[in-house]
C-alpha cells in the first residue's frame, strides 16, 4: 500500500480499480472440488485485515476481497447455480429473498462471526487510535445480507454499547440494512430471528428511557435517528410474524413524547405518536379485536347509501303525468315567439 502516496499513487488507483472493478466483480467461479475452500478461508482472513485498516480506499478493497472469498463460498453450495448462471439481471436485495434460499454453502460462518465481530466490538469501545471504517460492516450487510443475519446480535449490542451517539447510530444503520433485506433471514432458525429482534427492540427500549430521563442532555438528532431506526424494526417485525414482546418499547415511547424534548421537536413528537399507533395496531391485531371505523368513513359510507338529489330530481319529472308536461310546453313557446318578434 506505499504507492497510495507520491509519484506511485496514480499507479495505485490504477491497480485498485482493476481489483474493485474486475477481480472483485467476477461472477463465474468454480465449484467443489475444484474450489479450494481451505484456502479461500486462508485468503478472506488476509483480505480481512486490510479491510481493518482506518484509510477508506485500503478497507474498501479489503472488503471487496473479503466479500468476493464469502460470495464464492456462500455459492458453492449444493444445487446452487447462482454463480455460474448470474450474468442476468442482479437482484437489488431489498425484501427479495437471497441467492441459494438463504444458505451459507462451504463458508465458515463460525469464523466470519469472530473476525466481524472482534472488530466491531473495537468500533464501537473506540479502543483503536484509527477506528476501522463503517463500510466494512454495511457492505458485508448490504451484498451478503444472508451472512450479515447471522451476526445481528452482535451487532445488536452496538446500540447499548457504543461510547457515544454516533457510534450508537452507525450500529443502528448497521442493523437497518439486515431489517430491509428481511427475506435474507430465511437461513436462521425462527428462534434465532426473535431472539435477534427481541435483543434489538430491548436496546432501542433502554436508549428511549435513558433519553427520556434526561431529556435536557439528549440530541435531537440522536433521537431522531432512534425513531427512524424504530420505525424499520416494528415493519421487519410484522413483515416476518415474529412475536416480540413490545409493551417496555410502547411504555418507552409514551414516555418520550411526554417529556419536553418531544415539545421542542415537532418532527420527533410525530414519528412517536406513528409508533405508539402502529404497537397499539399490531397489539389489538394479535389480541382479534376488531378495528373501529374512524367518522370519515363511516360518514362516507352513509353518504355512499343516500340517494342523489339529481336522481331524486328525475325520478319526479319521469313519475308527473304527460299532459302537464305538454302545457308546461306551450306556455314557454308564446314567449320565445314575442322575443323573435321584437328583435327583428
Amino acid at each position: 500500500m506505499g504507492l497510495q502516496k507520491g509519484k506511485g499513487k496514480a499507479l495505485f488507483q490504477r491497480i485498485a480499480g482493476i481489483f474493485k472493478n474486475r477481480l472483485c466483480a467476477i461472477k463465474e467461479y468454480p465449484k467443489p472440488p475444484l474450489l479450494p475452500v481451505e484456502r479461500c478461508h486462508e485468503v478472506l482472513v488476509e483480505a480481512f485485515e486490510v479491510a481493518s485498516s482506518p484509510d477508506k480506499m485500503v478497507a474498501e478493497l479489503g472488503s471487496g476481497g473479503v466479500l468476493l472469498m464469502v460470495r464464492m463460498l456462500v455459492g458453492s453450495a449444493a444445487g446452487d447455480t447462482s454463480a455460474t448462471a448470474s450474468k442476468g439481471k442482479k437482484s437489488k436485495g431489498k425484501g427479495k429473498p437471497a441467492a441459494g434460499g438463504g444458505g451459507v454453502g462451504a463458508l465458515d460462518v463460525e469464523q466470519v462471526r469472530e473476525l466481524y465481530t472482534g472488530l466491531f466490538v473495537d468500533f464501537m469501545a473506540k479502543k483503536r487510535r484509527q477506528a476501522p471504517q463503517t463500510l466494512v460492516f454495511l457492505n458485508l450487510c448490504q451484498r451478503s445480507p444472508e451472512v450479515g443475519w447471522h451476526l445481528f446480535a452482535q451487532f445488536a449490542e452496538g446500540i447499548t454499547t457504543g461510547a457515544n451517539d454516533y457510534l450508537r447510530l452507525q450500529a443502528m444503520l448497521v442493523l437497518k440494512e439486515l431489517l430491509q433485506r428481511h427475506s435474507s433471514a430465511a437461513g436462521l432458525a425462527p428462534a434465532a430471528v426473535k431472539a435477534a429482534l427481541s435483543s434489538a427492540a430491548a436496546g432501542l427500549t433502554a436508549q428511549f428511557q435513558s433519553s427520556s430521563a434526561d431529556a435536557d442532555a439528549a440530541k435531537v438528532k440522536y433521537v431522531r435517528g432512534m425513531l427512524a431506526f424504530a420505525t424499520v424494526l416494528l415493519k421487519a417485525i410484522r413483515a416476518l410474524s415474529v412475536s416480540v414482546p413490545t409493551t417496555e418499547l410502547s411504555s418507552a415511547l409514551v414516555a418520550l413524547l411526554n417529556c419536553p424534548l418531544a415539545s421542542k421537536s415537532p418532527p420527533v413528537k410525530t414519528v412517536a405518536t406513528q409508533l405508539i399507533r402502529l404497537l397499539e395496531g399490531g397489539a389489538a391485531k394479535a389480541a382479534g379485536t376488531p378495528k373501529a371505523k374512524s367518522a370519515k368513513a363511516s360518514g362516507k359510507a352513509a353518504a355512499k347509501a343516500a340517494p342523489e338529489p339529481a336522481a331524486e330530481a328525475k325520478g319526479a319529472e319521469a313519475a308527473a303525468p304527460t299532459s302537464a308536461l305538454k302545457k308546461r310546453a306551450k306556455a314557454e313557446t308564446p314567449g320565445k315567439r314575442k322575443k323573435k318578434k321584437s328583435s327583428e
